[in-house]
């Protein structure tokens, strides 16, 4: 009996672990820029912050690249982003969190700085 329950469990949280949602979407195909990135926080009370490099230019250019930034509250992630958290191009981003809000560090890629932006609490989406 005992080997049935934890078969069943194994297949439980297996589904469980595979389950897989879009939190969004990005023409922009180098994420990382050969560096590891901090993109993804999870907090105590279940909720999840992420973040990853993103545009939506299908012409090469990507003059909207920038951090695209999704919240899951604990019961479902927001909606997919379509715009970049900052207001200035840049890429290759860092998530931190600071207090009671988080903080985005991308760099700038027309002026070579470090741009950071915060937003007012953990998982606004105000920059």
């Amino acid at each position: 009996m005992k080997k049935l329950l934890l078969i069943a469990l194994f297949a439980a949280c297996t589904g469980a672990l595979s389950a897989q949602i879009d939190i969004g979407t990005t023409t922009y195909d180098v994420q990382t820029n050969n560096g590891a990135k901090h993109r993804v926080r999870v907090y105590d009370d279940g909720s999840v912050s992420a973040i990853w490099t993103g545009s939506t230019d299908m012409g090469g250019t990507f003059p909207d690249r920038g951090m695209f930034f999704n919240h899951f509250d604990g019961l479902a992630w927001g909606a997919a982003p379509t715009l970049r958290a900052e207001a200035e191009r840049t890429g290759f981003g860092e998530l931190l969190t600071v207090d009671d809000h988080e903080m985005i560090v991308a760099h700038n890629s027309g002026t070579n700085r470090m741009q950071i932006y915060a937003n007012a609490a953990i998982g606004d989406n105000t920059w």
